[in-house]
């Protein structure tokens, strides 16, 4: 499973929550995120939808360490094991996200405004 290019309702966002800040560098983050959505019953984990769209593969090289996988493969294993439970941004995090949307306006100020919005909404 993958999160590279990732579609979601806001409905399903804002109950599954975001990508887990406790994971970091490379690796298992955009997994548990998806076995949340799983857990929260809009994904199946025998039938994952996939977009097949004309996308093509880019190799850019990786920030892969093997410690960081190690330990977030540990994270996942642990949290896997519990029920679910939403995960919000954590203090700080929002404005951060806020501001890095604000400055990308510049290429696209409808797309960042829109987006600006549904982090206001999503608290």
């Amino acid at each position: 499973m993958t999160g590279q290019a990732t579609i979601s309702t806001r409905s399903s966002l804002l109950r599954v929550g975001y990508l887990n800040t406790i994971f970091r560098g490379y690796g298992w983050g955009h997994i548990e995120w998806t076995e949340r959505f799983c857990k929260a019953g809009y994904l199946s984990r025998k039938k994952i939808l996939c977009m097949n769209h004309g996308l093509q593969l880019c190799d850019f090289g990786t920030y892969r360490n093997m410690p960081d996988v190690k330990r977030n493969k540990f994270v996942f294993n642990t949290l896997r094991l519990k029920p679910f439970a939403k995960v919000d941004l954590v203090p700080g995090e929002r404005n951060i996200i806020q501001q890095e949307i604000q400055d990308s306006a510049k290429c696209n100020s409808t797309h960042a405004s829109q987006t600006v919005n549904m982090l206001s909404m999503s608290v």
